[in-house]
């Protein structure tokens, strides 16, 4: 089972702290990824948006766990 986390954030008064948008029973994260988008077609979701394999959707970055999803805005 693999987790999906957003990671939270702050920006022009508004603010959202981490959230688990979907688990996925497959091998790997980009396995989990796929299987979102493929869920949430209208969702902008940014494949590879930072480098090196890392997801987003707007500028959110997307984890495979809470504890990295909490780390900059909880």
């Amino acid at each position: 089972m693999i987790e999906i986390w957003m990671e939270g954030f702050s920006v022009t008064g508004q603010s959202q702290g981490a959230q688990k948008i979907g688990e996925y029973e497959v091998q790997t994260f980009d396995q989990a990824i796929e299987q979102y988008i493929a869920e949430n077609p209208d969702t902008t979701l940014q494949k590879d948006r930072f480098g090196k394999g890392r997801h987003a959707i707007w500028a959110c970055e997307l984890y495979d766990n809470e504890a990295k999803a909490r780390k900059s805005f909880g």
